[in-house]
């Protein structure tokens, strides 16, 4: 089943307009439900694995609402397979899964090729994982969309997915270094690894495997090796957690730029109605290698720049122009808001020199 919520109801608080309305009646795996933008840059793949690891499901959401695309087969036998974690790479053009066996006391990873502008799977590989009798559950990819991390309670994995033999390049990147959370009385709850979030600043965080009030994270998860800085217990909560994290989607992920399904002409990552700017904001020149302008700024906007990995470069208040001159060469986000902190868009901009 699936929910409405209008974020306009109770006055911006948000309300339910509609719920218990039905998707599929056939059973998914927990754990494993994931989104990636579509490659028109607006709407939104919904996908999740079926409980016997034969098939997907795809949804397809667009602002007139959630439509099934019913079941696509990836295997035909079925699996004892279960828990785990599941990813699309930053770029949404590669899927990958971590699931447990308990009967076999082994972890598999699966890696898929994603066609933002069909929705299908396609090369599929699969491979076990050297680490036996320990679940591995955790999965992330790094902000590249090269570099895949698995971890079991006790071990981080890295794998290049840019290799030729993917499972070859398999690498321990950390070991767990006998950390106990010593803010809970009479337990021994060690601090391990457990599931993956990628995180806007482009660190990875790892949620313990057991209730604790510390996170690890990846700190450099675009490198190779141990370069790529395992933190282990770095995070500290007021609060514990208990094996999960969000889940989130790449919110900054824009259309595919010139393919077929590239067809609302603007590089828009997260755009409201028109009606709220007199017309969709665009931006001019782009590329560009220094003055930009903002077209249907609406007034009192708040612009925050991003690079790449997500970190705030800029942030300027109720100006239609920003001078880029003395932004280093590359690939920006520019995220507007309007007065009341609600995001309106977000444009994709390349700084030349």
């Amino acid at each position: 089943y699936y929910t409405v919520i209008d974020s306009r109801l109770r006055n911006g608080n948000g309300g339910v307009v509609s719920w218990r309305n039905l998707l599929t009646i056939d059973s998914v795996d927990h754990g494993k439900l994931n989104a990636v933008r579509h490659a028109n840059g607006r709407d939104w793949w919904i996908t999740c694995w079926h409980k016997s690891y034969t098939k997907y499901r795809r949804c397809l959401l667009d602002p007139s609402g959630v439509h099934d695309f019913g079941w696509q087969q990836i295997a035909t036998f079925r699996s004892d397979w279960s828990y785990g974690q599941s990813f699309f790479s930053p770029d949404g053009r590669r899927f990958a899964a971590v699931t447990f066996s308990a009967p076999r006391n082994k972890s598999r990873i699966d890696i898929l090729d994603f066609d933002r502008c069909t929705g299908l799977f396609s090369n599929r590989l699969q491979f076990f994982t050297p680490l036996e009798n320990t679940p591995s559950l955790g999965l992330s990819i790094s902000p590249n969309s090269r570099y895949l991390y698995v971890s079991s309670s006790r071990d981080i994995l890295q794998y290049d997915m840019q290799a030729a033999n993917i499972p070859s390049t398999c690498d321990t990147v950390a070991h767990w270094d006998g950390f106990i959370d010593s803010t809970i009385v009479n337990a021994f709850w060690p601090v391990a690894f457990w599931t993956h979030q990628l995180a806007a600043n482009g660190k990875i965080y790892i949620s313990s495997a057991n209730s604790s009030n510390y996170m690890s994270t990846i700190d450099n998860p675009n490198e190779r090796g141990i370069a790529c800085n395992v933190q282990q217990h770095s995070v500290h909560f007021p609060a514990r957690t208990f094996r999960t994290v969000p889940n989130f989607p790449n919110f900054r992920l824009g259309p595919v730029d010139g393919s077929v399904c590239d067809t609302l002409g603007f590089n828009a990552v997260n755009s409201h109605s028109p009606k709220e700017t007199g017309g969709f904001i665009k931006v001019v020149p782009n590329p560009t290698n220094g003055m930009v302008y903002f077209e249907n700024m609406p007034p009192q906007a708040r612009l925050v720049f991003y690079d790449v990995l997500g970190c705030e470069v800029l942030c300027t208040e109720n100006t239609p122009q920003v001078n880029m001159q003395f932004f280093p060469k590359g690939v920006y986000f520019c995220s507007i808001f309007a007065e009341n902190n609600r995001l309106l868009q977000t444009l994709k901009i390349v700084k030349i020199e």
